[in-house]
């Protein structure tokens, strides 16, 4: 009995040190610089909001509490020339009508992260605010996929034309049997289309271990940031008006950046942290670059049915 009573402290003393690692600190990574003179440049960047939710503040913050902030669930569409590139699609339409019978087992995620379901309303989903502008789901070539949950994958489906750009990790992590209860709707990933990624052997970018460089000409370089889930990237683009970079929810805001601070959601702490830790030493040495997160509230538009320009052409 005393022997049994032994190994179950020692079980709970394990557990509470799971948290004890993350001894890397910022001022870790040095910025690469560009190995071109100059660079492609895309011509313009639209911020579109797919719709809105509540989250915890823990969840946004390792250690917050239970107070509830609005979040934009948002995408980007990128011009480049004649082309359009989408940067994750949002939710989907259902979640302005029937989520539940779109959602299924997935409904549980969204109650641990949001405890009530998203909201959109009609017309608010990617394809309606693209087709209100005139470009339709036929002229989207690629789409670069941040991670595999469901408020990002939404309307994957929806644009026939388009190669899909993830992380291998991420195609692995979508497919696992437990995915709808991590938040990811398999469905949602068509099975044509697909281009998964590597990093292994590339170059370095920014304060990134490694790059895919989508046109070749370093004005879209996709990046592993990894934690969020375990292939999650994020999109470093460069414009006339200096470089953006996307990164979908390897930081839920910009005070997880800034502070630094851990998110209270992830599904690798260690690998969040340095994720994090990435993210601050660029907005330390870079800060002309511009960190776009995809659920910050401080983002959220003022018209939520029209894309906010971020650089027009």
């Amino acid at each position: 009995m005393k022997k049994n009573i032994l190994i179950i402290m020692a079980l709970f003393t394990l557990l509470a040190c799971t948290k004890a690692p993350l001894l890397l600190k910022p001022g870790s990574f040095i910025a690469a610089k560009s190995s071109r003179p100059t660079c492609g440049e895309v011509t313009e960047i639209l911020l579109i909001n797919t719709g809105q939710a509540m989250m915890a503040e823990k969840n946004m913050f390792e250690g917050g509490g239970n107070a509830k902030r609005e979040i934009p669930i948002l995408c980007a569409l990128l011009k480049k020339g004649e082309r359009y590139i989408l940067i994750d699609t949002g939710l989907n339409h259902h979640f302005a009508f029937d989520p539940g019978d779109y959602l299924g087992e997935t409904t549980q995620f969204f109650g641990e992260m949001f405890r009530d379901l998203p909201a959109m309303q009609p017309g608010q989903d990617v394809v309606a605010q693209l087709a209100r502008m005139g470009v339709s789901p036929e002229t989207v070539t690629k789409i670069i996929l941040t991670h595999g949950h469901v408020d990002h994958t939404g309307e994957l489906s929806s644009f026939p034309n388009a190669d899909i750009y993830l992380w291998q990790k991420e195609r692995e992590y979508m497919s696992r049997a437990l995915g709808k209860l991590r938040g990811v709707m398999q469905n949602d990933l068509p099975d044509k289309h697909i281009k998964e990624l590597s990093f292994e052997n590339s170059k370095p970018h920014l304060t990134f271990p490694g790059s895919y460089d989508l046109f070749n000409d370093e004005s879209v370089v996709i990046v592993p940031t990894p934690g969020h889930t375990p292939g999650s990237i994020s999109v470093s683009v460069n414009t006339k008006k200096g470089r953006f970079l996307f990164i979908g929810d390897a930081a839920y805001t910009l005070e997880n950046i800034r502070k630094p601070v851990l998110t209270g959601y992830n599904e690798n702490r260690d690998q969040t942290w340095e994720t994090i830790v990435r993210l601050h030493d660029l907005s330390k040495q870079r800060p002309d670059i511009r960190i776009i997160p995809f659920h910050d509230p401080d983002l959220k538009p003022t018209d939520s049915m029209t894309p906010t320009r971020l650089i027009t052409d």
